[in-house]
């Protein structure tokens, strides 16, 4: 997450329990740990984000592919 906890993605939940652990994240109290709820997650996400939120490894993958991302927000990562 970054900026105000603001970030853009895709997220793919496969199942029913994952999309569950999902929804127990948009429903979780405010004196519920994060950490909790963030392990319940089960999914893959696709980040946009800027160069500076890439490990180098990444960047390297990115400049074999023969790919080139410029601006803010079109960098592609997985988590």
């Amino acid at each position: 997450m970054r900026r105000n906890g603001e970030c853009y993605g895709i997220g793919v939940y496969p199942g029913y329990e994952s999309i569950m652990g999902f929804y127990s994240l948009l429903n979780a109290s405010e004196n519920e740990p994060l950490s909790y709820t963030m392990n319940l997650q089960n999914c893959l996400m696709c980040y946009f984000g800027d160069r500076d939120e890439l490990a180098p490894e990444e960047r390297e993958i990115i400049k074999g592919l023969g790919l080139k991302f410029r601006g803010q927000n079109n960098w592609i990562y997985f988590r």
